[in-house]
Order: structure tokens, then C-alpha cells, then sequence
């Protein structure tokens, strides 16, 4: 495992030296991360086929720099297209301005959809359900400034928010060129992130049982196997050639 993740990341700084050394990094943020990568079949349709992950634990920037070995192998190219589905996340629009600045991004609807239920909750209580019911039919039809606009009334009559319910407003006026679903569900673009979300669910499961305790380098390693393991038998005989051509 560390000599796939020491390769993989090897071969990712010498893109990264190639194509984009020098741009300006985010803020450093210790975390896992995950992609999974989508593509179209024989008739365009883009659907989740051929599933590869790479996860890693580190910051934003070399995690980042690793995704990108890892895409690029996908056939994304430097100067590739792409559909970029992500939670709005700052580091994920960083991603995107780097590798595929004429992609399409898409918020995931749930994601968004989530934030409604905060505010709802937040200034509603139990009686929240018709409220975000009503914003999420104006969501599903692409009108997201009537969303911000609801937003916005619903937080001037209150008081005392936490800040991540006062930002509602702004998380969907920020985004709201990542929301025309109307748009993407005729292109038949995927406008959910749950094969990302299970693919974390089922490698995080193998690094959070009862009684584990991990260091970053063991970590590492194991986030490097589990990937592979999980992109089925393709992925794993590739990984495995190149830790048999390390040894």
C-alpha cells in the first residue's frame, strides 16, 4: 500500500510539474478525501461505469495533485471536458478551475437540498416540511433566485442563526450557475453524488473498525489498497503491476 500511494503520487507530481506547477495553492486542510469518476456509454448517456476511487489522507493541495494522476489516467486531459459534481466545496471549484475550466459544474442536488432542511428546521421547528417543500420545487425548476430570495426572507424575520444556517442564502446565490437542474437533467447529466458517498462509506468501513487506531502513514497505505480494491479487478491487477514493478 505505501508503494502504491508513493507511486501514484510520484507519477502526479510530474503532471502537476508539467500542466499547472506554480498556481496558487489553497489553504492546507488535513482530511480523507475520495473521487469517483463517471463517463458516457455507447449512446452518450453519462452513467456511473467502470468505477475507479483514489482516497487519500492529507491536505487539500497534495491531495488535489494525486486526483489529478489519477484523472488524468481516466482520459480527462489537461485540456479535457468534464462533468465536476461535488457539495459546492471551495477546494472541489479549485479543482475544477485547474483541470477542466470549460466543464460543467453541478451542486449535488442533495447536498442542496440539505441546506433548505437547516434553515427550515432552524426557523420552523417541526413545521419545516411545507416550507422546504415549496424551495425545493423552485429548485428542482432551476428558478434558484426565487430560492435565494426565500432564503433571505425567512432570515431577516429571525434572529440569533448559526452561521452556517445565516450563510443559506448566500451558499445558494453563490451557486447558482451549479443549479440549473432543468439544464442538466436534459443533458442527462447525474445531478447526485451517492455513488461518491457509498464509495466513502465502503472505504472509510475498512479504516474505522472497533478498536482501530492509525498513523499517517499506515493510513496512507491502506486508503491506497482499499481504492484499488474497490475499483474491481481491472483496478486492482493495475495497482498490483506497479507495486510487483516497485518491489
Amino acid at each position: 500500500g505505501g508503494l502504491l500511494a508513493q507511486i501514484r503520487e510520484e507519477e502526479a507530481e510530474a503532471l502537476w510539474d508539467r500542466g499547472v506547477k506554480g498556481r496558487a495553492a489553497h489553504r492546507a486542510q488535513r482530511i480523507a478525501h475520495n473521487l469517483c469518476l463517471f463517463g458516457p456509454d455507447a449512446q452518450g448517456t453519462v452513467q456511473a461505469r467502470e468505477i475507479t476511487y483514489w482516497a487519500g489522507y492529507g491536505d487539500v493541495e497534495q491531495f488535489r495533485k494525486t486526483l489529478w494522476g489519477h484523472a488524468y489516467h481516466r482520459g480527462l486531459g489537461l485540456q479535457g471536458k468534464a462533468v465536476v459534481l461535488g457539495d459546492g466545496a471551495a477546494w472541489i471549484d479549485g479543482f475544477a478551475d485547474l483541470y477542466c475550466p470549460g466543464g460543467v459544474r453541478i451542486v449535488d442536488w442533495y447536498h442542496a437540498v440539505e441546506h433548505l432542511w437547516a434553515l427550515g428546521r432552524a426557523a420552523y421547528g417541526e413545521k419545516a416540511e411545507d416550507w422546504v417543500e415549496k424551495m425545493k420545487h423552485l429548485l428542482w425548476e432551476g428558478r434558484v433566485e426565487d430560492v435565494v430570495r426565500g432564503c433571505e426572507e425567512v432570515l431577516t424575520r429571525g434572529k440569533g442563526w448559526s452561521d452556517e444556517v445565516a450563510r443559506t442564502a448566500e451558499y445558494f446565490r453563490k451557486r447558482a450557475e451549479q443549479m440549473r437542474y432543468p439544464a442538466y437533467r436534459a443533458a442527462g447529466y447525474p445531478m447526485g453524488s451517492g455513488t461518491v458517498e457509498s464509495g466513502c462509506k465502503g472505504i472509510g468501513r475498512r479504516c474505522r473498525g472497533r478498536g482501530q487506531r492509525w498513523k499517517r502513514k499506515g493510513l496512507r497505505s491502506m486508503l491506497a489498497l482499499r481504492s484499488a480494491g474497490m475499483g474491481g479487478k481491472k483496478a486492482w491487477d493495475e495497482a498490483w503491476t506497479l507495486i510487483c514493478q516497485a518491489l
